[in-house]
C-alpha cells in the first residue's frame, strides 16, 4: 500500500460523525424494559405485536450502529436488507402453515 493510499484511510475515517455508543445502549435497556412491561398485557395479540415491533427497532439500532452498517456503503446496506426481507418473506409464508398445524 503506498502512503497516499494510507492517508486516504486515515481522512475517510476522520470524516465519519462520532456516535455516542452509551445514548444508543440507553435506547436498547430501554425498549427492553418496555418489552418486558409489554409481555403482563392483557390483550396477548397486541402485545405479541408491539414486542416484535419493538424487537425490530431495537435490531435496526444494533445493525446500524454497533455493526457500523450506518457508515459503510450503500450496496452493502441494500444487502443486507435484501436479506432481511427474504428472510421475513420466508417467515410470513409459513406462519400459516404453522399455526394450521399448531393453531388453537
Amino acid at each position: 500500500m503506498t502512503s497516499g493510499g494510507a492517508m486516504h484511510m486515515v481522512s475517510e475515517s476522520s470524516d465519519r460523525r462520532h456516535v455516542n455508543y452509551v445514548a444508543i445502549w440507553i435506547a436498547l435497556i430501554v425498549a427492553l424494559v418496555v418489552s418486558l412491561a409489554l409481555a403482563f398485557l392483557q390483550q396477548r395479540q397486541l402485545a405479541a405485536t408491539l414486542i416484535l415491533a419493538l424487537a425490530t427497532v431495537k435490531a435496526f439500532l444494533v445493525i446500524a450502529y454497533y455493526m457500523h452498517l450506518k457508515f459503510e456503503p450503500r450496496f452493502i446496506a441494500i444487502t443486507i436488507i435484501a436479506g432481511v426481507l427474504c428472510m421475513a418473506i420466508l417467515f410470513f409464508g409459513l406462519v400459516p402453515d404453522i399455526v394450521h398445524v399448531y393453531g388453537k
